[in-house]
């Protein structure tokens, strides 16, 4: 039996201390990786901080020694594998031998998929984001098994897992670190070397780091259970819980460190569901039940609330690019003002031009609640493209015809940007985190988009609907 203080004696007999043990950590520099290596160095072990710059991890050396624990900065670019052999041998020599590896490093380069730079980006993302993290590991591995302890924690990402617009190289190269991990545990789990992985979600990083604060709390409060951005330090922490002695049977897992947003319903907590989904259903319009505008975008009633994919036909020589006419599938988030507004729209333009309908029968028809469809009715009111017939019986029409009508138009008639910070995409405001494209947020896919919704009227909505058989009649 273990003691542990005068008189106190342990009952178990797996340890949960590193101390002494020598531990290789990349991106130290800064973020998660600084935390992990200032962690690690708290509890006592050796480590070898690695960046891309001697500037970048001389801080963080210089922090460890100075509050008396043992580090070294080594300056190396992981995509350069003759580096990254040198690294790994330079450790050995120095400390005696390699128990841990942390492989953090990482970039992210956004382009959209038929950007002329988008293969370079690809290359550089995958080089630094997956095929170093093996080459590190394979350098390593003979000297983890030696150790007895071995421990690989790979950082992937919620990325890993999900999906995002115009970072397809992460997030493919952040699949590859799951499936890396998972493939490298069971090859190698009986040499007794550990193989997990870490799925940090919004966390407040030198890659966050552009993002306003107001912003990462509004994602925050939209997105994450616990309702705010992660600190490095605990991502650390779940780090330092993979690599104990005491984790030897922890092989191959995937920790999810997010606040709970890998696991919530995209939709929930943004606001409560006005009504069953069956009825929901059953209140559709035909068009509105499987709303298609222009043949490629989707307004699922009752399923996918907000949410439209857009198939363009973009000319790349005005946005820039070259190569002619291209086609990029686009999925953005509408607002539940934008999409009522939408599937409103979309009734009333199948009514004969002189025929109104009561806004009480307008929302059975459409299945939207009577005092949220008030304020959408008067904000199509005031902007020219309903009228309201409080004279002719009551009831509201289209004010022009519906090939007169422009998508981009109901959506700038709900949009009271910035006055009162509401936007006709997102959920319920575009900003920094999550920017919409009408309001200039991305220009190319700025100009794409208002393009398209300008050229698409409600007469095509109604002519692809027909078309793609929404079913049923009124």
């Amino acid at each position: 039996m273990q003691r542990v203080g005068a008189g106190v004696a342990r009952l178990t007999k797996l340890s949960r201390s590193i101390a002494g043990e020598v531990a290789i950590v990349t991106g130290a520099a800064s973020g998660m990786g600084r935390a992990t290596t200032l962690l690690f160095a708290d509890e006592g072990a050796r480590v070898a901080a690695v960046d891309l710059a001697e500037e970048g991890v001389a801080p963080v050396v210089e922090a460890i020694r100075g509050a008396g624990h043992e580090a070294e900065g080594h300056a190396v670019d992981v995509s350069d594998p003759e580096a990254v052999a040198r690294l790994v041998d330079q450790v050995v020599d120095r400390f005696g031998g390699l128990d841990i590896l942390v492989n953090n490093a990482g970039i992210s380069l956004p382009m959209p998929v038929d950007s002329d730079d988008y293969e370079a980006a690809w290359e550089r993302t995958l080089a630094v984001n997956l095929t170093a993290h093996q080459r590190l590991i394979r350098a390593a591995l003979p000297h983890l098994e030696k150790s007895g302890v071995g421990r690989v924690v790979n950082i992937a990402s919620t990325e890993g897992v999900g999906a995002q617009p115009f970072v397809s190289a992460y997030t493919a190269a952040k699949h590859g670190v799951i499936g890396l991990t998972r493939a490298f545990a069971v090859e190698r789990g009986r040499t007794g070397v550990t193989f997990n992985c870490i799925g940090p979600g919004p966390i407040r990083t030198g890659m966050t780091a552009p993002i306003p604060d107001d912003a990462k709390d509004k994602f925050a409060r939209r997105r994450v259970p616990i309702g705010r951005y992660g600190d490095p330090e605990e991502v650390a922490q779940a780090t330092l819980s993979l690599v104990l002695p005491a984790a030897s049977y922890i092989n191959g897992a995937v920790l999810m460190v997010d606040g709970g947003l890998s696991i919530q319903n995209s939709c929930a907590g943004v606001r409560p569901p006005r009504q069953r989904a069956g009825e929901a259903a059953r209140q559709c319009s035909p068009i509105s039940g499987n709303l298609k505008i222009n043949r490629s975008a989707y307004l699922l009633c009752g399923t996918l609330r907000r949410g439209a994919t857009f198939d363009l036909p973009c000319d790349r020589t005005a946005s820039g690019l070259s190569g002619g006419v291209a086609h990029r599938r686009i999925h953005m988030l509408l607002s539940q003002t934008a999409e009522y507004a939408l599937r409103a729209m979309a009734w009333l333009a199948t009514l004969p031009p002189d025929e109104a309908i009561a806004a009480k029968e307008l929302s059975t028809a459409v299945g939207i609640p009577p005092h949220y469809l008030s304020k959408v009715l008067r904000r199509l009111v005031l902007a020219g493209l309903l009228t309201s017939r409080k004279g002719q019986g009551g009831g509201f029409g289209l004010a022009r015809l519906p090939e007169e009508i422009s998508f981009l138009e109901v959506l700038e008639a709900v949009d009271v940007y910035p006055d009162e910070k509401h936007c006709a995409f997102g959920w319920g405001a575009c900003d920094e985190a999550m920017p919409c494209p009408l309001h200039q947020s991305w220009d190319t896919l700025n100009r794409q988009i208002n393009a398209w919704a300008r050229d698409t009227t409600l007469a095509d909505v109604l002519a692809s609907s027909t078309g793609g058989g929404g079913g049923g009649g009124r």
